[in-house]
């Protein structure tokens, strides 16, 4: 090691609680959460206020504008269920809606190639049909505590929307590194930078940080929280969105929006050594997560020491064949064969843990042959 070099250590404390706990990736989006805990609300309560809050903290990553699924488990009755909010492509998408760019490009984050100008990541042809809305509020509506009003459990959204926030470094450092692309959309760079046009500021020993207010969002989840999804999908704000993408090329519908369904269905499920693991469908990273710890299952990672670079390459090589067979096999199960029982059987996994070399990479590995299975 570098004498003259200090080291940037991250770490997290183990967490505790009697009765509840909340997590997110943003501690004002717990902090949601925990507010319906407090008032008498159930897992189902908190789950939705912490999402729709994590759509105003961290907005890069969420938001009503995209989609959601949930796992709920009811320890009372024993019974676990997906509530299904995923999307579809808009009707009125084509296989050749996007120019691709030169061979070697890069688009996303599986190194697949990119198209000109990355107009499927970013603009007016890139969003589907948005379900997070539809997903949590029905989730709220079916698995709720029946205790909380939608009004209630949106308030702390509301609230942050309107009064805005602090920014930290991280909101600070993707808010900045995403000014190139985000200087296209006017509206987009009102919202999210400050009256100058930089980006907000964390707090510093001689200021305070800026502060992140949306308005706009606010006003659209208070309608939201007052109206039910249909606002969205029936209703004006559905109409106002539409209106807007198909104005710049955009191809989502009124029809789209109205024909969006959220689905229930039963949960993957598996068990990793002692422990039951509940996942969403198999086009989720539930499968992809899944087929790697059944690989895994067959190895004593206990003996290789956590941690250690024998224990790391176990996993990486388990998580490569499991990816390999994901951009394989994986598809919408409504539209095409997948082979799920394969991909999750303990049989296959043992076959491909057998292939895995302990002493050395495999870059050149291929897809295995789950249909046997």
């Amino acid at each position: 090691m570098d004498r003259t070099q200090s080291q940037w250590l991250i770490g997290k404390r183990e967490a505790m609680a009697e009765h509840g706990m909340v997590t997110a990736m943003h501690p004002l989006a717990a902090a949601a959460g925990l507010e319906m805990l407090k008032m008498g609300g159930n897992a189902v309560d908190a789950a939705v206020a912490t999402a729709f809050a994590i759509g105003v903290v961290e907005p890069a990553m969420s938001g009503v504008g995209g989609v959601a699924a949930m796992v709920i488990y009811s320890s009372s009755s024993g019974r676990a269920v997906v509530v299904d909010g995923s999307s579809m492509a808009p009707a009125a998408a084509r296989d050749d809606m996007y120019e691709l760019a030169p061979e070697g490009s890069v688009g996303g984050i599986y190194n697949w190639r990119g198209t000109v100008d990355d107009v499927q990541s970013i603009g007016y042809r890139a969003p589907v049909v948005p379900g997070q809305p539809a997903c949590l509020l029905y989730a709220l509506e079916r698995f709720g505590s029946g205790r909380l009003t939608r009004d209630q459990v949106m308030a702390p959204a509301v609230r942050l929307a309107e009064d805005g926030f602090g920014v930290d470094p991280y909101q600070a450092q993707t808010i900045a590194s995403a000014m190139r692309r985000l200087r296209a959309f006017p509206e987009t760079m009102r919202t999210f930078f400050v009256d100058d046009g930089l980006p907000p500021v964390p707090a510093t020993s001689a200021r305070e940080a800026d502060r992140l207010v949306q308005p706009d969002l606010a006003r659209t989840l208070r309608v939201l929280a007052s109206d039910g999804p249909s606002a969205l999908y029936e209703g004006e704000i559905g109409e106002r969105l539409v209106a807007d993408l198909l104005a710049n090329g955009g191809v989502i519908t009124r029809q789209d929006l109205s024909a969006f369904v959220v689905r229930e269905y039963a949960p993957l499920e598996m068990d990793y050594r002692e422990f039951r693991l509940l996942g969403l469908s198999p086009t989720s990273g539930s499968m992809t997560a899944f087929e790697a710890l059944q690989i895994l299952g067959n190895f004593d990672l206990a003996a290789l020491r956590p941690g250690s670079a024998d224990a790391a390459h176990v996993i990486a090589e388990a998580l490569r064949r499991a990816f390999l067979d994901r951009f394989a096999y994986l598809a919408d199960t409504d539209l095409h064969e997948v082979p799920v029982q394969g991909l999750l059987s303990d049989t296959y996994a043992e076959s491909l843990a057998a292939s895995l070399a302990l002493d050395h990479a495999d870059p050149d590995a291929t897809p295995g042959d789950p249909f046997r299975f």
